[in-house]
């Protein structure tokens, strides 16, 4: 019989609950070299958006760049190719 190995639970859990440990305040967790309220300045919108344009830029360039040495290198294999 299957149902004879397995283990049976009769839904029973003993949980402790106790009263919040207040008196422990907080666990720090860096060494607390910054003062408190010292937290930098969030980037303005011009310089967010600067930084999107220039990853943009520079992901094209290097696509055209790529796209310009596969097409160089395919017209080169065709003009082997077709000069046998």
């Amino acid at each position: 019989m299957r149902g004879d190995a397995m283990s049976v639970d009769n839904g029973t859990t003993v949980v402790e609950y106790g009263p919040p440990d207040a008196a422990r305040g907080w666990t720090t967790l860096v060494d607390g070299g910054a003062a408190a309220g010292t937290q930098p300045r969030a980037p303005s919108a011009g310089r967010v958006v600067g930084r999107f344009v220039v990853a943009n830029l520079i992901a094209v360039v290097l696509l055209m760049a790529g796209s310009v040495w596969a097409s160089g290198a395919a017209a080169r294999d065709e003009a082997i190719d077709e000069a046998r």
